[in-house]
C-alpha cells in the first residue's frame, strides 16, 4: 500500500498540469499577389483560435518592412475557442523595387505570436519625365546656362541614352549626348554651359530612351542685348564714368580705364580720383560690344604778365587754346580776388589793389586740374625828369607823356632866322624813345620772347613789336621733344633740335610754341 503511494505522488509531479489556453492560427489567401507601383492589393488573413480559451485583444500585422510597400494592420477583441476571423489586409504598392518578396503575417495574442506567410511579386516599370531649367531671355556675351532634369518613376534602374539638340531658327548648331544611369526612383541632373551664342532666337530639343522608351522635350530661348550707353568724363579731379540703359543705371558692367578693370556700382558708376593730367582711354563690354571714350585730363597753363598798373593772365590748354569761363584767384599782399577769363582765355586785375610783392595765382575749373603760377609784382612808374635848355630866343613848347605817369615839360629856344640842326631837340627825342624802350615790353620796335616749362612741357611766347611787322622770325631749341605744336608758323624737329620759323606777325600779335619733352 505504502509503495503505491509513492508511485502515485511521482506520477502526480512528473504529468505537467493541463491548462486552458487559446491556441491561433494564421492562414492568408491567397497565396501569391502580384502589381505595379501605384496599386493597391488585397490579402485575406484568417486567424483559428484552437485553444480551449477565448483569445483577447489579439493584433494582426506583416511583421516584414518592405521599402516603399505599407500593409494595413488588423485588431479583433475577441476569438472563442474552435472560431476563426478573417482581417482583409490591404498592401499599398507605394515605390517598391521590382522583385518577388516573402511576406509574413504574425497574429499576435499576449505573448504568443502566430504566423502566415504569401508572396508579394512586384511588377517592373519604365516610366520617366524630362524637364528643362533656364531662362527665356540671356544677355548677348553671358554664358547660357540650362539644367537638364530626368525624373525616374521606374522600379529599376535606368540605363540609356539622352541628348540635346540646339537649333537656330532651324538649323541645327550644337548636339550634346549622354549616357545616364538613374536608380529606381532616382533622378538625373546635367547642367549644360553654350558660349558665345550670336543675337537670336534658339531651340533646344532634349530627348531620351530607356529601353525602347523615348521621350522628348522643347524649350525656346532668346539671346539679346540691352540699348546700353556710354559716357565718361572729367569732373572736379574725378573720371567718372556711367553706363546707362534707357537713361536708367546698370549694375554690374565692366569697364577698363587705361587697362584697369572696374564694374559699374548700383548707380552705374565708375569714380577714379586723378592727380596728373594724361590721356585716359576708358572701355566697356556693352553686352558684347566695346564701346571706347578718350577722356583728356589737363591741367591749364598760366601766363602772367605786369602791363603797368595791371597785372595780366592768360589761362591756354596743353594745345595752346584759351580757356574761357574758368575762375582765377589772385593772391596778392593786400587781398584774394577773383575774375573770370574771357573769350581770349584773358582776365586782369589791379596792381594797385593787389599789392607789390608776390602774388600766387590759381586756376579752379570742375573740368581741369588745379593750376598755380605765381609773379612778382614791380613798381610801375617812372620818375620824372627835366631836360636842362638854354634861354629861348623864342619859345617852343613840347608835352610827353611816359607810361601813365603824368607829363613832364622841357622848354628848347631856336634863334629866330636861323638854320640847322637843334641839339637839344634831338636828345630830348633820343631820350624819350630810350625811356619808351624800358617799359613792360621793353620796345616799341623789339620782339618779346619769353620762355617757360611746366612739368614737361616747354612754352615759348613771341609777341611782334607794337609799331612794326615781325618778318622771317626763327627760333631755334636743342632738346628731345615727343612733339610740338605752334600757333602760328611752321615747326620742325630733327636730329635733337626743333626750329620753329613764322613768315609775318602782325604789330602787337602773338605767337605760342609748345613742346612736349620726353
Amino acid at each position: 500500500m505504502k509503495r503505491k503511494f509513492i508511485i502515485l505522488l511521482l506520477l502526480f509531479l512528473v504529468i505537467p498540469t493541463v491548462r486552458a489556453q487559446p491556441v491561433l492560427l494564421v492562414k492568408v489567401s491567397p497565396e501569391e499577389v502580384e502589381g505595379f507601383p501605384g496599386e493597391t492589393l488585397v490579402v485575406n488573413v484568417t486567424v483559428i483560435n484552437i485553444g480551449n480559451e477565448t483569445a483577447r485583444n489579439i493584433t494582426i500585422y506583416s511583421s516584414d518592412i518592405l521599402k516603399g510597400v505599407l500593409f494595413t494592420q488588423g485588431f479583433i477583441q475577441f476569438l472563442n475557442p474552435n472560431s476563426s476571423y478573417t482581417f482583409p489586409m490591404k498592401i499599398f504598392l507605394l515605390k517598391p523595387e521590382a522583385g518577388l518578396y516573402d511576406v509574413h503575417v504574425a497574429a499576435k495574442v499576449g505573448h504568443q505570436i502566430a504566423e502566415g506567410n504569401f508572396k508579394l511579386k512586384v511588377k517592373s516599370i519604365v516610366n520617366f519625365t524630362l524637364s528643362i531649367e533656364g531662362k527665356d531671355r540671356y544677355l548677348y556675351g553671358e554664358n547660357v546656362s540650362i539644367l537638364l532634369h530626368i525624373d525616374s518613376h521606374s522600379n529599376i534602374l535606368l540605363y540609356g541614352n539622352a541628348k540635346a539638340i540646339l537649333f537656330k531658327e532651324g538649323k541645327k548648331i550644337k548636339e550634346f549626348s549622354y549616357k545616364p544611369m538613374i536608380k529606381s526612383w532616382g533622378s538625373w541632373t546635367e547642367k549644360l554651359s553654350i558660349r558665345g551664342l550670336s543675337l537670336g532666337n534658339y531651340s533646344l530639343l532634349f530627348e531620351a530612351d530607356f529601353y525602347g522608351r523615348k521621350k522628348t522635350l522643347m524649350y525656346n530661348f532668346t539671346v539679346y542685348r540691352r540699348n546700353l550707353y556710354l559716357d565718361a568724363r572729367f569732373e572736379n579731379g574725378k573720371i567718372i564714368v556711367r553706363v546707362t540703359e534707357n537713361g536708367r543705371p546698370v549694375k554690374g558692367i565692366k569697364v577698363w580705364i587705361n587697362d584697369r578693370e572696374f564694374k559699374t556700382d548700383a548707380s552705374g558708376l565708375v569714380i577714379l580720383n586723378v592727380k596728373e593730367p594724361g590721356i585716359f582711354i576708358v572701355k566697356a563690354n556693352l553686352d558684347g560690344i566695346i564701346k571706347e571714350k578718350i577722356v583728356k585730363v589737363e591741367r591749364p597753363i598760366i601766363f602772367a604778365s605786369q602791363l603797368n598798373s595791371t597785372l595780366r593772365v592768360r589761362v591756354i590748354d596743353s594745345e595752346g587754346r584759351p580757356i574761357n569761363r574758368v575762375m582765377v584767384v589772385a593772391k596778392g599782399p593786400k587781398g584774394t580776388f577773383y575774375s573770370i577769363t574771357n573769350e581770349n582765355g584773358t582776365c586782369k586785375f589791379d596792381v594797385e589793389k593787389l599789392g607789390l610783392g608776390v602774388v600766387r595765382i590759381e586756376v579752379i575749373s570742375d573740368k581741369y586740374l588745379a593750376s598755380k603760377a605765381s609773379i612778382v609784382v614791380r613798381e610801375w612808374r617812372i620818375r620824372q625828369t627835366t631836360t636842362p635848355t638854354p634861354t629861348p630866343a623864342r619859345n617852343v613848347s613840347t608835352k610827353t607823356n611816359i607810361t601813365s605817369v603824368p607829363s613832364q615839360t622841357s622848354q628848347t629856344t631856336i634863334a629866330p632866322g636861323r638854320q640847322g640842326i637843334d641839339i637839344p631837340l634831338i636828345l630830348l627825342l633820343l631820350g624819350f624813345f630810350v625811356t619808351l624802350g624800358s617799359s613792360s615790353y621793353m620796345a616799341f620796335f623789339r620782339p618779346v620772347i619769353v620762355e617757360d616749362m611746366i612739368k614737361g612741357y616747354y612754352f615759348v611766347k613771341v609777341r611782334a613789336p607794337r609799331l612794326r611787322e615781325l618778318r622771317k622770325f626763327r627760333y631755334e631749341k636743342i632738346a628731345n621733344v615727343k612733339n610740338a605744336w605752334a600757333s602760328k608758323g611752321r615747326v620742325e624737329m630733327k636730329e635733337g633740335k626743333v626750329v620753329w620759323e613764322i613768315d609775318k606777325l602782325e604789330p602787337g600779335e602773338e605767337a605760342v610754341l609748345q613742346l612736349i619733352l620726353l
